[in-house]
C-alpha cells in the first residue's frame, strides 16, 4: 500500500490509498496534515505499512466490539469429569469444605508423620 499525495486542495488535505477488502476495493482517506504527521510516525516507528497498520486497527475495533467471554469460556469450559465420584450431598458448603481438606491432605501429606520421621537438631 502507498501513500501519495494528490494536488492538495485549499484547505491540504491528503488521500491515502489503501487496500480495504479485496484488491479490487479501495478505500480513501482525507486526512488533515496533523492526522497525516501521526500516520507517517506510527509507520515509521512501527516499521510496517499502511497495509498493515490499517488492517490490524480495524481487528482490535472488531474485537472491541465482540461481546467479551465469561470466565468459563476463556478457561476453556467446565472441567468434565470434575464430580464424577463426588458425594450426592456436596451442595453443602460444610461438606464441600471437608472434601476440598481431605483432598488436599492426602495429596500433600500422603503419609502420616511419626516419631520416626522426627527430625531431632544436635
Amino acid at each position: 500500500m502507498a501513500i501519495f499525495r494528490s494536488s492538495p486542495p485549499p484547505w491540504k488535505s491528503y488521500i491515502i490509498e489503501a487496500i480495504a477488502i479485496s484488491p479490487i476495493n479501495r478505500l480513501n482517506l482525507q486526512l488533515d496534515p496533523t492526522t497525516e504527521s501521526y500516520l507517517v510516525d506510527i509507520l515509521a516507528k512501527e516499521k510496517t505499512t499502511t497495509d498493515e497498520l490499517l488492517k490490524r486497527l480495524l481487528y482490535q475495533h472488531w474485537l472491541s466490539l465482540q461481546p467479551r467471554k465469561t470466565l468459563v469460556e476463556r478457561r476453556g469450559g467446565h472441567p468434565q469429569h470434575l464430580l464424577e465420584d463426588a458425594p450426592a450431598d456436596l451442595s453443602l458448603r460444610e461438606n464441600r469444605k471437608r472434601v476440598v481438606a481431605e483432598y488436599i491432605a492426602k495429596r500433600h501429606y500422603p503419609k502420616p508423620i511419626g516419631k520416626s520421621a522426627e527430625i531431632t537438631h544436635i
